[in-house]
């Protein structure tokens, strides 16, 4: 399981009010979304649907509509590999592992408001996606805690670090509860990927594959593809080889 928070803090372009973050709890909950898919905006059908398992879309939605602050909102996700959570037992409403998620959903939001009463803290909208075959869970907050004098604050559960990295406290909430389910590490070097590619790109191939729509892979993903082939046959065996074979198709 990794621990993963989102770029996205607004919608700049949205309307003014609640409706302007429709976006998000949509894409947070429906069962049906537009997804780009080369060059076409194409519907996505979400089987199984998403599950709601705190609060509700629309008093999220005015809770963000609220804050004065550039950053609206905070978003992030549990992300767990396929061994970890069966996804159908889950659905099915399986004991076990719907207490080991909410375990982890209360450490996470512990340490995402720590130190904020719990009467002064914002509401919630979590939810989970399962239709990928593995379990994530989605959380979404507003980006502000009202303090007693009745003033917002802005809170940021996730302050930037030097280098860029996650922090030491969101690493060791990571690996606490992947020692204690006994989920998959994703420091561990076996689950490294061969090749690093952008993360929207394997996320766009791979609702395509499952949508069974076709169309022209991205050159690097057929790249990748040929030098792995070429890794497996030993026609390739260092760096240098790599960049000569990759310079013959170029």
């Amino acid at each position: 399981m990794l621990i993963a928070f989102s770029r996205h803090h607004d919608n700049p372009s949205g309307p003014f009010g609640s409706d302007r973050f429709r976006p998000l709890t949509d894409y947070f909950d429906a069962a049906v979304v537009m997804k780009t898919i080369g060059a076409h905006r194409e519907r996505m059908l979400r089987d199984p649907a998403p599950e709601v398992l705190r609060g509700h879309p629309l008093t999220l939605r005015r809770a963000i509509a609220t804050v004065p602050f550039a950053r609206k909102y905070s978003t992030w996700v549990l992300s767990f590999a396929p061994a970890d959570i069966d996804v159908a037992d889950f659905n099915r409403g399986d004991v076990r592992s719907r207490r080991a998620i909410e375990l982890s959903i209360e450490l996470v939001l512990e340490m995402a408001l720590a130190g904020i009463p719990r009467f002064a803290r914002p509401p919630l909208y979590v939810t989970t996606h399962t239709h990928t075959g593995r379990l994530e869970v989605n959380v979404a907050m507003p980006h502000a805690v009202l303090s007693p004098d009745a003033k917002f604050r802005s809170i940021n559960p996730d302050p930037p670090m030097p280098g860029g990295g996650p922090s030491a406290a969101w690493t060791a909430v990571r690996d606490i509860l992947n020692i204690r389910f006994g989920w998959a590490d994703p420091q561990d070097p076996a689950r490294q990927r061969e090749f690093r590619l952008p993360d929207w790109l394997l996320k766009r191939d791979a609702e395509a594959e499952r949508a069974g729509i076709a169309f022209d892979l991205d050159p690097r993903l057929r790249l990748a593809s040929a030098v792995g082939a070429a890794v497996d046959a030993g026609q390739v065996t260092c760096r240098a080889e790599v960049e000569a074979f990759l310079a013959e198709r170029g």
